[in-house]
């Protein structure tokens, strides 16, 4: 697809632009605060989770998670190629925006966020715990898919999820009814107990968002960010006549309509990089009170796990 360098006249769109160059500038700055060798503060959540699950702790989960997508959004400033610039008008932002390349990475780093902060959120060690092992057992899912079509062996998978079992009652989590586990029989006239499973990523960004703090309660909910970025990542036309500029090519219109050259709306795109950003930033915010701050009283006791679980 051809590419036509000019100056951007809108100033609307150049601050647009400047705010992406200083956001995107600062994820940087996170790729020291995240390093996998970090050991938690004694007392600290994550070292209350690592004590109740050593195998498997929710500390070097999250930091992955967090590191993926501030990655992305790294990705997003070389997909960009912005740099500041300087000439005899002054300083100026230079990028190079294409149509298509910059929203799937926007996508990816939301869910990265998305995920790390719902494994983080709750106040209960053992919630947070149960949640990493629901996502373990996502991960053996997800590569048990991809072995099949390839080709490859999935003997030792069930080995793998009995290990979850047992990590699950040596943390003293119950109830534990993951999917693969079959549930005991139900009584006639009782309900069936659900079944863990993790949510789905709309719901685990619309929890978020209404969990989210009155300082980003102005910004684009997380859930409408993710779901413009998953139009754009699949090609939808709906996404691209929201997030884009259109404009009509002359002497192109008949009976049935005309033809629209589509250009990057740069206010658009910030408005979805400032969420995303903040999502992110949110979850290492949780992750550093976690990785250093003394618990509170709820994190020695079981009284939240309970109450999530509908037992409070």
């Amino acid at each position: 697809m051809p590419h036509w360098p000019y100056p951007e006249v809108n100033p609307d769109e150049n601050k647009a632009a400047e705010s992406l160059y200083h956001l995107l500038k600062a994820t940087a700055l996170r790729e020291e605060d995240l390093q996998p060798k970090q050991v938690p503060a004694a007392g600290s959540g994550f070292a209350v989770d690592a004590a109740t699950a050593p195998t498997l702790p929710t500390k070097n989960a999250a930091q992955f998670m967090l590191s993926a997508g501030y990655g992305c959004l790294d990705a997003l400033k070389h997909w960009l190629g912005i740099q500041e610039e300087q000439d005899s008008q002054g300083t100026y932002v230079n990028l190079t925006v294409r149509l298509h390349g910059g929203y799937p990475l926007l996508r990816n780093a939301l869910e990265c966020g998305a995920s790390a902060l719902w494994l983080m959120s709750p106040e209960s060690s053992r919630a947070r715990v149960k949640r990493q092992l629901l996502l373990h057992l996502d991960e053996v899912h997800n590569y048990e898919q991809f072995a099949k079509t390839a080709g490859l062996p999935i003997e030792h998978l069930a080995a793998k999820r009995q290990r979850v079992d047992q990590f699950a009652v040596a943390a003293g989590i119950a109830p534990w009814t993951p999917k693969h586990k079959a549930s005991p029989k139900t009584p006639k006239g009782k309900k069936k107990p659900k079944q863990d499973a993790l949510p789905r990523m709309t719901d685990i960004l619309r929890k978020l968002d209404e969990e989210r703090s009155d300082t980003l309660k102005d910004l684009l909910p997380w859930l409408a960010a993710w779901q413009l970025s998953s139009g754009f990542a699949h090609g939808k036309m709906w996404a691209a006549t929201t997030g884009n500029d259109s404009v009509e090519q002359i002497g192109t219109r008949d009976t049935y309509g005309a033809t629209f050259h589509f250009s990057t709306n740069l206010q658009k795109l910030n408005l979805i990089t400032v969420a995303t950003y903040e999502l992110l930033e949110t979850g290492f915010a949780r992750y550093s009170t976690l990785l250093g701050e003394l618990p509170s009283q709820s994190e020695t006791r079981d009284g939240e796990f309970l109450e999530e679980n509908g037992y409070g």
